[in-house]
């Protein structure tokens, strides 16, 4: 039996005490729809293929409970278990079901006493005792494990199938056995049951968990080390439930610290099941997996293997070059292998390994086998052994288009600290360095980084044998360390000027480097019409490695533009830079997701909602596959949340999002995200919470915030706003002078229908400006803010006119009435049911029933004293225009 496989009834479970809360969880709706389909015909047959563990078996239980439904007629279903031993025969298949037919439990391995009977006559005798056992409702026949069948089975279930007197649901893992001469019937529907999609898995826990949403972060772990099996799925999220190591709040969840480990039954499975022979084996494959090299598999006991294998433990495949290799039959089981090694163990196996492959090694050259020279180091630095510089040396530059980024920071640190590195390897492995720690948030080996990058700063100054490339990039390492870490601007800005006069004369793509840092500096530090008039021109486009030194300036210009609202501009640089970014030797990743963002953010800004979403989903869905954690779609989810109107699902996501950014913010985006919060805090009412939101974002933190600072202030001018907060006429007042001499066209546009909002009196002396802003950025969104603007200035209330329920197709909402009798839902869909959404909409919108939706608005009707939602819409009109 397979690792995981749990049969309908539970028998077979891998980790004791699973199995009967698994069989209490459903498939996806996609995947039941489809097999019921398949089965609603008479006499239909349908065969379902999946690997163990991909829920194939519970969809067809499923299936069965549903059918009755789908045809209109009671079901009477029968299922078969998987045979326990494939050369059993065929009482193993249908005796205990009918044992009149195929003897009892005591003569199930008397196989020679049906070789005297035709198949046609077993078969239709089997058709009749099905049906008679069918009294009560049309039959329909459960069949697990085809691929386990013995012949004679096989015969008697195809009979059975081509009769079509009975419905007929078949599960195997490969077409083999029944499975396989079923296939081949045109009659029978093959369904594949694959992994499930990302998409598939968020609603699949939904479900198991009973929350409305699952954070993006904590799905995006579960679906790496689980690779979408419905059945890993599940027992990580119940054990860690179980744990207490899953959090609840606004109708999402999340893990909690500490979930990141592999639960302890995975651990206990492993030594309850394994020799400490094969536990051994297990160690040495997961260590290095995959397998593949003759020195390793030699140390490896072949009958530990096999019996591995047997078990569904281990798999065997084929490398890119098709060489045999070994690995782990899932994740999970190769993570809790490795966590319950200690680190003594994982000494003395890389040792070993390392061991085995010099010896295999002898005399020959490790340079003619780059592969096997990657694993020397690897298994070297896990041993802490003494290896030369030459092997440290062309390992990194093996890693160089890699993604395994943790292992290249660690070669790269060994080159630097090599007592043998000569001035240019120092320099080289000191910048890659600390380009790596800071993209994976280690702080510790960014601090060791640092100070290689001092000493090779220090002995460049002595050497002239450094490239001038070399030598700045070093020096911005510093700069950026001062900048972001230490939050130095002016000893940044120092260090820049310095770089600017020594390189002067320098190459084109050193100046441009040194620009780029320039307007990447500005950015950070929130001087952005100063570094507008540096950014790269968007219609000049150079060679390619000019334009890959030109990508973090570009983004700085996307950001800039979006705030002016030229939002076809923004769009167009982010993608252009993030299409150079993404092509060459060393793609540069960090660059290309941050291009992403800003391409969100131009089309967000503007109101672009639908491209926004679209852009979004892309960004997900490649977010699966990073290996770094920036944050930047999580901030995207959220300003998407605000702007579909969904402020419990906004504030949750920011809440946790800002939790990982304190413990890692590379690009300086939590201030923004903080502001994003504000809004979503003053949306639901709490807010004390959201003041305290309010001065986080305000406490000034260099980074990618300051560059979005328009943006920032109006969604923290907002968040006054909403929470009914003094001083909001004098603040929109210098925001909008502020955007004005920053030449922040709609950042001043926007920030003036906010001071509309708060006084038409102070606005009307602005009523020209307003005209000339929203000429000069001509696009809908700015039409449609100025007609706001106009109402406002003629003294219409401004809360459900066309221009305000315009605004809302854009994200842009008038805020709500200050009062807390409401829960954060029922505000919610007050507010939709008040601008005449319909509860089937609503309900769509945020995952509910209409009937959960009229059960809200019921409390709303009874809490504000209003007898419908016409009087709803009067109520909030009422208390707008009494703020």
């Amino acid at each position: 039996m397979e690792l995981f496989e749990v049969d309908g009834a539970g028998r077979g479970s891998s980790v004791p005490g699973e199995a009967r809360l698994i069989t209490e969880e459903s498939s996806t709706p996609e995947r039941l729809e489809l097999l019921l389909e398949a089965l609603t015909p008479p006499g239909s047959a349908v065969l379902l293929l999946g690997e163990a563990g991909t829920g194939k078996n519970r969809l067809a239980q499923e299936a069965a409970g549903a059918l009755s439904g789908r045809i209109g007629e009671p079901v009477s279903v029968i299922a078969l278990g998987p045979p326990a031993d494939p050369l059993t025969g065929i009482a193993t298949h249908f005796g205990y079901h009918f044992p009149e037919l195929f003897g009892s439990s005591d003569a199930l391995e008397n196989i020679d006493h049906f070789s005297i009977e035709e198949p046609e006559v077993l078969a239709a005798r089997l058709i009749g005792a099905i049906e008679g056992d069918a009294e009560t409702g049309t039959p329909l026949l459960i069949a697990q494990g085809l691929d386990q069948y013995t012949p004679m089975a096989t015969m008697l279930l195809e009979r059975l199938v081509r009769s079509r007197r009975v419905r007929v649901v078949g599960t195997a893992r490969q077409l083999s056995g029944a499975a396989g001469q079923l296939a081949r019937d045109p009659q029978v529907r093959k369904i594949p049951v694959p992994p499930l999609s990302v998409a598939e898995a968020q609603r699949y826990l939904v479900q198991l968990l009973g929350a409305e949403y699952v954070e993006l972060q904590t799905l995006r772990r579960w679906y790496r080390v689980t690779e979408g099996n419905s059945l890993s799925l599940t027992l990580l999220a119940l054990t860690l439930d179980r744990r207490g190591l899953i959090g609840r709040k606004r109708g999402a969840v999340y893990e909690l610290p500490g979930a990141e480990a592999v639960p302890t039954e995975f651990r206990e499975f492993l030594h309850s099941t394994c020799s400490e022979g094969e536990l051994r084996t297990l160690e040495m494959i997961a260590h290095v997996e995959p397998m593949f090299e003759n020195a390793f598999i030699q140390m490896l006991d072949p009958v530990h293997v096999a019996h591995l294998t047997d078990r569904g433990l281990l798999v065997s495949g084929a490398s890119a070059s098709g060489k045999p290799t070994l690995s782990l039959k899932h994740q999970l089981l190769t993570k809790a292998v490795r966590e319950q090694m200690s680190p003594a163990r994982r000494v003395e196996v890389s040792n070993r390994l390392f061991d085995a492959l010099q010896s295999e090694l002898g005399a020959e050259d490790p340079y003619r086998s780059p592969r096997l020279l990657f694993r020397m180091v690897a298994m070297g630095l896990d041993a802490d052994r003494s290896m030369p510089l030459g092997w440290l040396w062309e390992a990194l530059e093996i890693l160089r288009s890699g993604h395994e980024m943790r292992l290249r920071l660690r070669v790269a640190l060994a080159v630097a600290a090599h007592a043998d590195a000569s001035t240019l390897q120092l320099t080289i492995a000191a910048q890659q360095a600390s380009q790596l720690a800071r993209l994976t948030g280690d702080r510790r080996r960014l601090a060791e980084a640092l100070e290689h990058v001092r000493a090779a700063i220090e002995r460049t100054r002595r050497s002239s044998g450094v490239p001038s490339l070399l030598r700045v990039k070093l020096q911005l390492a510093v700069v950026e360390h001062l900048t972001l870490d230490r939050g130095d601007a002016e000893s940044a800005e120092a260090l820049l000027d310095g770089l600017e006069r020594e390189f002067a004369d320098g190459d084109a793509r050193v100046s441009e480097i040194v620009r780029n840092a320039r307007v990447l500096f500005l950015g950070r530090v929130g001087r952005l019409r100063e570094a507008a008039e540096l950014v790269p021109d968007p219609e000049d486009f150079s060679t390619m490695p000019i334009e890959w030194e030109r990508t973090l300036g570009r983004a700085i210009s996307s950001l800039i533009l979006a705030q002016r609202g030229r939002r076809d501009a923004a769009v167009q640089v982010a993608e252009y830079a993030e299409s150079f970014a993404s092509l060459g030797e060393q793609p540069q990743t960090d660059s290309a997701d941050l291009l992403r963002f800003c391409a969100f953010i131009g089309v967000w800004g503007c109101g672009a909602l639908e491209s926004a979403r679209q852009i979004l989903g892309d960004a997900v869905r490649q977010s699966f596959s990073d290996e770094h954690y920036s944050g930047l779609v999580d901030t995207c989810a959220v300003l998407m949340s605000l702007a579909d109107g969904k402020w419990r699902l906004a504030a949750q996501r920011a809440e946790r999002l800002l939790e990982r950014l304190n413990a890692h913010d590379r690009h300086g985006i939590a201030g923004f995200v903080s502001a994003a919060l504000s809004l979503a805090l003053a949306a639901l009412g709490e807010h004390s919470a959201s003041r305290k939101a309010i001065r986080l974002a305000e406490n000034r933190q260099y980074g990618i915030s300051q560059a979005m600072t328009g943006f920032l202030r109006l969604l923290t001018l907002q968040a006054r706003q909403w929470n009914g907060d003094h001083g909001t006429v004098e603040l929109a007042m210098q925001l909008a002078s502020w955007a004005r001499a920053q030449q922040l066209e709609a950042v001043e546009l926007r920030a003036l229908r906010l001071l509309a909002i708060a006084s038409r009196n102070e606005a009307l002396p602005y009523r020209k400006r307003l005209q000339v802003l929203a000429d000069e950025i001509q696009s809908s969104f700015s039409s449609a803010l100025l007609d706001h603007c106009e109402e406002l200035l003629d003294g219409a209330d401004g809360w459900d006119t066309p221009a305000s329920r315009r605004l809302t197709e854009y994200g842009i909402w008038m805020p709500l009435p200050l009062t807390e009798e409401l829960s954060s839902r029922e505000r919610e869909i007050a507010l939709f049911a008040s601008l005449g959404y319909s509860s089937r909409w609503i309900a769509e919108q945020f995952h509910l029933s209409v009937r959960t939706v009229d059960t809200h608005l019921r409390h709303v009707f009874t809490k504000l004293r209003v007898s419908g939602r016409d009087e709803l819409r009067q109520w909030f009109r009422r208390e707008n225009q009494s703020r």
